[in-house]
C-alpha cells in the first residue's frame, strides 16, 4: 500500500528574500509572545517526521512526500463557508500584511482563538487544497492512501466562523468534494464518505459543513470537561508547566456549557441524524476510547457503508498534550487507522491534520500513524500491543 502525503509546507517555511509569499505566523495565546499553542516549528516538526519515516524505510518504499500549492475553487469553498466569512480571512490577512513589520508582525483577530498573519488566507485555502490533492490521490487508486499532512487546521471552522486556530473547514470541504468527485466508487452513485475526528477537541466546524447532507457520516471522539452542575462550573484543569501551578479551566472546546466565573459561554453544538458523537467525561485509559470506538463507532459506519473514510486526526488526543490529552497513546492511533482498513478493505482512506500542540510528542504520535495507512493492513502486526489485543473486533463479519 502506497501512502501519498500531501502538504502546504511553502505557507509555513519562511520565504527568505520574498515578502509577497508570508508565513502564516499561528495564533499567540494570549497574544503573550512567551506561550505559543499554534505555530510554524509545530507543522515543521510533522513534516520532519514524514522525512524521517520515508527515511527509515527501505527505499523509502512505498511512501511519497508532495508539496501542494493548489488553491480550492470559490464554487467549492463556498458549499462550506458563506461569501462573507471567506471576504473576512482574505481581508484580515490583507490588513496584517499593511501593518506588520519583519519584526513586529501584528495578529488579526478574526474569531475565538483564531488571528489572521500576512499568510494566512493563502495558507488556509492551500491547506484546502492539499486536502482535495489527497481525495484525488486515493480515488485514483485503490493502491494508495492518503494523508494531508497540513497547518492550520480546519475542524473548528463552521460556515461562518473561525475559531480555534481554524480558518476553513478543511475535512467538511474535503468531505463534500469527495462526495461529489467525478471518480464514482459504485457507477452512477454519490460517493459515500465517512469522516472520522480523532482529535481531543469536537469537531464542531466538520459538523457544521456536513449535519443533514446525504451520503456523509460524522464519526467525532471527543473531550467533555467535568462539570459542577451546583456550581455551574467546569472542574476540571491542568498544571502549567511554566508557573507551576494548577490552573482551572475546561479541556473541552468549544464549550458546551457556561461558567461564570470564567467568563465562558455555551457554545451551540450542532448535530443531525448522520452525525454520531461519542464523547469522554475527563481523561481516559486507552483501553476505554478504544472500546467505546469498536462498540459505538465501528457498528456506525459498518451500517452507514462507506466508500471513503477521512481521518480528521488530531494527535492533541494523546496524553500529554498541553491543551487535549482524552488519554490516546501512540499505539491508539495505530490501531484505529490500521483497524478500519482491515474493516474496510474496499475503501478508500485518507486522513487530514488537526491539532496537536507537544512538538516533542510529534514523533512518537504521527509516525504510528502514518503506519497504520502505510503497510499493509494484513502484514505486520508487531508495532502495537493495542491492534494484536483489538484486530478481531475489526475483522469483517461473515456474511456481512
Amino acid at each position: 500500500m502506497a501512502l501519498k502525503i500531501v502538504t502546504n509546507d511553502s505557507c509555513f517555511r519562511k520565504q527568505a528574500g520574498n515578502p509577497a509569499e508570508p508565513a502564516h505566523l499561528g495564533n499567540r495565546d494570549s497574544y503573550n509572545p512567551a506561550v505559543f499553542f499554534d505555530f510554524p516549528e509545530k507543522a515543521i516538526a510533522a513534516l520532519k517526521v514524514a522525512h524521517d519515516l520515508k527515511s527509515a524505510l527501505p527505499n523509502g518504499s512505498g511512501m511519497e512526500i508532495l508539496s501542494s500549492d493548489r488553491m480550492p475553487s470559490m464554487d467549492s469553498l463556498r458549499a462550506a463557508h458563506s461569501a462573507e466569512h471567506i471576504a473576512r480571512i482574505k481581508e484580515a490577512s490583507e490588513e496584517s500584511a499593511r501593518l506588520s513589520t519583519p519584526r513586529e508582525p501584528v495578529f488579526i483577530p478574526v474569531g475565538g482563538e483564531a488571528a489572521a498573519t500576512p499568510g494566512t488566507y493563502r495558507a488556509a485555502m492551500r491547506a484546502v487544497g492539499a486536502a482535495y490533492t489527497t481525495i484525488d490521490t486515493v480515488l485514483a487508486s485503490q493502491d494508495s492512501t492518503g494523508f494531508a499532512l497540513v497547518w492550520p487546521p480546519g475542524h473548528h471552522a463552521e460556515r461562518d466562523a473561525a475559531m480555534g486556530f481554524c480558518y476553513f473547514s478543511t475535512a467538511g470541504l474535503a468531505a463534500l468534494y469527495a462526495r461529489n468527485h467525478s471518480q464514482r466508487i459504485r457507477p452512477r452513485e454519490q460517493n459515500r464518505v465517512a469522516v472520522i475526528d480523532i482529535d481531543h477537541h469536537r469537531g464542531n466546524g466538520t459538523a457544521s459543513v456536513l449535519c443533514n447532507e446525504p451520503n456523509t457520516l460524522l464519526v467525532d471522539l471527543l473531550y467533555r470537561s467535568p462539570y459542577d452542575e451546583k456550581r455551574q462550573i467546569y472542574a476540571d484543569g491542568r498544571d502549567d508547566k511554566q508557573s507551576g501551578t494548577f490552573i482551572r479551566g475546561p479541556m473541552e472546546y468549544p464549550y458546551n456549557r457556561r461558567d461564570a466565573e470564567l467568563g465562558i459561554l455555551a457554545h451551540p453544538i450542532i448535530s443531525g441524524p448522520n452525525i454520531a458523537s461519542i464523547e469522554f467525561e475527563g481523561v481516559q485509559a486507552p483501553e476505554a476510547i478504544l472500546d467505546r470506538f469498536v462498540t459505538e463507532a465501528l457498528p456506525r459506519l459498518r451500517a452507514f457503508k462507506p466508500d471513503i473514510i477521512l481521518w480528521s486526526l488530531g494527535i492533541d488526543s494523546i496524553q500529554g498534550d498541553p491543551i487535549g490529552g482524552l488519554g490516546n497513546i501512540p499505539g491508539s492511533f495505530y490501531t484505529m487507522l490500521r483497524g478500519v482498513r482491515v474493516a474496510f478493505p474496499e475503501a478508500r482512506h485518507a486522513a487530514v491534520l488537526e491539532g496537536g500542540y507537544e512538538r516533542s510528542l510529534f514523533h512518537e504520535c504521527l509516525t504510528p500513524a502514518f503506519l497504520g495507512l502505510h503497510d499493509e493492513a494484513a502484514a505486520d502486526q508487531s508495532r502495537s500491543a493495542l491492534f494484536r489485543r483489538y484486530r478481531q473486533y475489526f475483522e469483517p463479519k461473515a456474511g456481512a
